[in-house]
């Protein structure tokens, strides 16, 4: 009889999914989360806390942020919490202009500023400061635009890139902008020291990159600088969606200068957990500068932040007079109440639980300020990875077994209510490009399900040894895995060792994931940008680049000749066929859609908010109106 043991690692490779049994809990965790997750994603931001207590990294609650200069927003009473920052500017006082005003925005995680780390979180963050050569417009269909490019060009055969920048570009501490620091902001997300994970799925396919992660060359061939303004990028082979992996937040562009300042943190090591001494952990030698529309005038990572316009923004530059950003976690942090803040994400389910006067909630008195509204963002699947490079999942009967024998509607129904608008019968969610409504999902076949495993060279005592299964944090609940794999057991003979609360290390999970061993993984998916490659692509590599099996080459190579296709319908035909294939190989147990609707709560004075839906500021196009009577005197200066 086959055993199993799961455990989650607290790693954060995409977004959390929220459980409709921990819906009730204390306001500021239970209100906050909106993205229609609220609990999963409270869950994951814990346990990050969890880790970053651990390493000693916190400092004593009583410290006062440090002050950095040039500011116009400064820190005025440094007896409060740490994380409710009070904030004045010399620009409320008088001669204000329509529009302007600060803005306080809550949120639960932590504020990593370098934009090579691959934390969802981080968009906060990351939209307002960075920018990069090129920028998705608004709306789902994620059509590219000029940025720091003025212009571009793509030669016939798809493998040259040409890009001018716009006269005059500077960062946000004034140092002017040149392609030289396209290419060194590039090159230092590629090499190995740098440890940005995804580096190579947005920036891999430029001539040289390969070598470069590889730690065999200091430079990056394919991307020659021709003059100040203008650089020419080689790519090996066609990618019809490169330019959207420009838009990405990994391709930002960065001072090299400011950056050689900022102190002795790898980021993208800190993010995993690596150990660094207290003193250096959360210290900044020169605040990060980029060239996007705001730029950082204090920042602690467990704490929040403090923007204020960019001065030397190419676009038109913000009216807000501040954006505060108040972080929920790290040590000292006390609620201050719903009212506090000016944008607060949200969910329906909690807003009736809210309305209907529950325990646990905020008061309907709080809620009744607000303004409600759906956003639009990219649709999201979520889905269990199964390693077909280790057993016993290297035997497609085994895989189909498992499939068979899933109880994905029950979960979605009984605890992600909330979440999903049906669960999924494949990988490519409504609204998304080559989205195809596959075999309609009738749940669970016994008979199916049993035969598969009959069929299988481990249906007779053949496969002792316990199974593992590994969330990326984004299914914190191990009772939804219960649901799922409910008749894994009563069909299929399958025990399950409780782990309860068990997780594996970060390290651990690094050395396992590199070493390819892993054997299931569930995923929550929220696209990057809108091509099938964002969801189908990442499957390969799930499991790290030494869980290579017949299965994954093959899928690799159908996913290299779907990329390169130049004609876009042709394009989504190769990928719909490929996401067939996977389901017909049974490499994944699709498990629900999201439409990927958010929804927020504003005050009334707040106007022009966005939700990206991929990338991008949310606060550019902000203003306030400071003469609603709900907009607080105090930051008026009176």
């Amino acid at each position: 009889m086959l055993s199993m043991r799961r455990v989650v690692v607290p790693n954060d490779v995409k977004s959390g999914a929220g459980a409709r049994k921990e819906l009730l809990m204390r306001n500021e965790v239970g209100s906050f989360w909106g993205w229609r997750r609220s609990t999963g994603l409270v869950f994951v931001a814990l346990l990050m806390f969890v880790v970053a207590a651990t390493l000693g990294c916190a400092r004593e609650a009583t410290d006062e942020p440090a002050a950095f200069e040039p500011m116009d927003v400064v820190v005025v009473d440094p007896t409060v919490t740490p994380t409710m920052v009070v904030v004045a500017t010399a620009a409320v006082e008088a001669g204000r202009e329509d529009g302007r005003g600060i803005i306080y925005h809550h949120f639960l995680s932590f504020l990593m500023p370098d934009p090579v780390v691959d934390r969802a979180s981080n968009g906060f963050l990351f939209g307002e400061v960075f920018s990069g050569l090129v920028r998705f417009r608004d709306g789902l269909e994620g059509e590219i635009e000029p940025d720091l490019a003025s212009t571009y060009s793509i030669s016939d055969d798809g493998l040259r890139y040409r890009f001018e920048l716009r006269d005059g570009l500077r960062f946000s501490d004034g140092r002017p902008l040149t392609a030289d620091d396209v290419k060194w902001s590039w090159e230092r997300a590629l090499i190995p020291d740098t440890n940005a994970r995804r580096a190579g799925e947005v920036l891999g396919e430029i001539v040289g990159a390969e070598e470069l992660m590889a730690g065999e060359t200091n430079e990056l061939a394919g991307v020659t600088v021709v003059d100040d303004s203008t650089l020419e990028v080689e790519l090996k082979r066609r990618r019809a969606n490169f330019l959207m992996f420009l838009a990405d937040p990994m391709a930002s562009v960065l001072s090299h200068e400011n950056v050689a300042n900022w102190g002795t943190v790898n980021w993208s090591d800190f993010a995993r957990g690596i150990v660094y001494e207290v003193e250096r952990s959360v210290e900044f030698d020169e605040l990060p500068v980029g060239t996007g529309p705001f730029r950082i005038v204090e920042l602690h990572y467990e704490r929040g932040a403090i923007l204020e316009p960019n001065p030397n923004y190419w676009d038109l530059v913000p009216k807000l007079d501040a954006l505060v950003y108040r972080t929920a976690v790290g040590p000292g942090y006390e609620w201050a109440g719903l009212l506090e803040y000016d944008v607060y994400a949200s969910d329906p389910v909690f807003m009736a639980e809210v309305r209907e006067g529950n325990p646990g909630t905020i008061d309907g008195v709080s809620l009744g300020i607000f303004e409600p509204a759906d956003l639009a963002t990219a649709p999201e699947v979520s889905f269990l990875a199964l390693n077909t490079a280790v057993a016993p999942f290297d035997d497609l009967e085994f895989r189909r077994a498992l499939s068979l024998s899933s109880d994905r509607s029950r979960s979605i129904e009984v605890f992600m209510a909330e979440v999903p608008e049906d669960s999924a019968s494949g990988l490519l969610p409504p609204k998304f490009p080559g989205h195809a409504m596959m075999q309609e999902w009738e749940g669970p076949d016994r008979d199916l399900a049993t035969s598969a495993m009959e069929r299988s060279r481990y249906g007779e005592e053949g496969y002792r040894d316990a199974l593992m299964w590994v969330s990326d944090g984004s299914m914190p609940y191990p009772f939804l895995f219960d649901d799922l794999s409910q008749y894994w057991s009563e069909w299929l003979g399958l025990e399950f060792e409780d782990a309860g609360t068990e997780y594996i290390p970060l390290d651990r999970f690094e050395s396992e994931y590199r070493r390819g061993v892993l054997q299931m993984r569930y995923v929550y998916v929220k696209p990057r940008y809108p091509d099938p490659h964002a969801i189908l692509g990442m499957i390969p590599g799930l499991f790290g680049p030494n869980a290579e099996s017949n299965e994954t080459r093959e899928l690799t190579a159908m996913l290299a000749e779907a990329e390169v296709e130049s004609d876009r319908a042709a394009r989504i035909e190769k990928y719909q066929a490929i996401e067939r294939h996977i389901l017909d190989r049974a490499l994944v147990i699709p498990i629900f859609w999201d439409d990927g609707t958010v929804y927020e709560l504003f005050k009334p004075y707040v106007h022009g908010y966005r939700r990206p839906a991929y990338h991008g500021s949310r606060y550019k196009d902000v203003t306030i109106d400071t003469t609603h009577r709900d907009y607080p005197a105090d930051r008026l200066g009176e």
